[in-house]
């Protein structure tokens, strides 16, 4: 598997499960205690794992591009640019890694009763915000990910 493609995949993959992470939690959040009779926990915690694998793998894929953008340039304009997709990348992640961790710890120890889902539920907002602007920053690069290459005809 190319590296151009593998990137795809995990982009793809990281854009569902994220999708799918904003979906699961938000009923837990406005008071819905049973998914088709099971606890939240049970849908929440295993989308959120898959999700924390493909944020890593994420990360990892374009770490050369997050160390490029600490790299001066003469162009101000963007220096500025590339300092504002890292300053939201890195507030994102602590964000996220946070709300995260929080949520699994509490959803863990309560069972999904008495959880404070209020101070959940401001920090996932922060973080599905933080991702909508990661997302907005590069929108062109994030959408090319679901382009279809053409493929090469044999001559």
């Amino acid at each position: 598997m190319r590296k151009s493609k593998a990137k795809r995949i995990v982009t793809i993959i990281l854009l569902i499960a994220s999708i799918l992470q904003f979906a699961n939690v938000q009923p837990a959040f406005f008071g819905v205690y049973s998914y088709f009779g099971f606890i939240p926990i049970v849908f929440i915690l295993p989308v959120s794992f898959i999700a924390i694998v493909f944020i890593i793998l994420h990360v990892y894929q374009h770490w050369p591009l997050v160390l490029a953008w600490f790299k001066k340039s003469p162009d101000k304009k963007k220096q500025r640019d590339k300092m504002w997709r890292a300053v939201v990348l890195i507030v994102f992640m602590l964000v996220m890694s946070c709300s995260i961790a929080f949520g699994w710890y509490e959803s863990l120890t309560s069972k999904g009763k008495d959880m404070p889902l209020e101070s959940m539920r401001i920090g996932f907002w922060v973080s599905y915000g933080l991702l909508v602007v990661h997302v907005w920053q590069r929108w062109r690069l994030t959408f090319s990910y679901f382009r279809r290459k053409p493929s090469k005809k044999a001559v």
